[in-house]
């Protein structure tokens, strides 16, 4: 079946104008609760735009919620990760999303530890250009170093397996979660890193910084 005149044609452009024309509406809408945190619907204006069905809003309304410590949110950003843990590839190509909430959780205290370590385990292989790319890697690297700012007992033992990531965004970030934590055993593993050696110069540079 073909239309006249190219309307079927049309009538897709116009929707799919329509739909960006929406997107950027939300992003407007958080761009000026970034600008003015005190707007008396900003707490509302980012609780809709967590609920996005739009990956790249959800993580824009994450990251602001969290540098503004909107701890009252919590619940909806567990909700939003939640939401993009099924069939992520095609709600949330690039784990955009669920890293920026991950953050967001992280930058208010979010006490659940379990949350933390079921993301330091999370892989999202992605297809591309000769193979398939891990997304997950820096999502793992801020649940590790979250772990440590909750001086959750169970940090190390996983970071020890971070540090040997395929991934070198998640090794990089292990170190520096190891670096933080400090005590004797954090030096003793930034240690046996630098001795071992690493195929990527940011993980060796974030195993000295740490170590000095």
């Amino acid at each position: 079946f073909s239309a006249p005149n190219g309307i079927c044609a049309s009538g897709g452009g116009s929707f799919e104008n329509t739909m960006n024309d929406s997107i950027q509406d939300e992003f407007a809408r958080l761009r000026a609760c970034e600008d003015e945190p005190d707007l008396p619907d900003a707490l509302e204006r980012l609780r809709q735009g967590l609920a996005s069905e739009n990956s790249r809003v959800v993580e824009r309304a994450a990251t602001v919620a969290g540098e503004q410590k909107r701890a009252s949110l919590e619940g909806d950003m567990r909700t939003a990760y939640e939401r993009f843990l099924i069939d992520p590839l095609a709600t949330d190509r690039g784990c955009l999303a669920k890293t920026a909430l991950c953050d967001a959780l992280r930058h208010i205290e979010h006490d659940d530890g379990d949350f933390f370590l079921r993301g330091i385990r999370y892989v999202q292989l992605e297809p591309g250009y000769g193979g398939s790319t891990d997304a997950a890697a820096k999502l793992r690297a801020i649940c590790g170093f979250a772990l440590v700012q909750l001086s959750d007992s169970r940090a190390l033992d996983v970071l020890v397996d971070l540090l040997a990531d395929t991934e070198k965004t998640a090794r990089a970030g292990a170190a520096r979660a190891i670096a933080h934590a400090g005590g004797p055993a954090s030096e003793l593993l930034l240690r046996l890193k630098i001795h071992l050696g690493d195929s990527s110069p940011e993980v060796m540079g974030e195993c000295f910084s740490g170590f000095l």
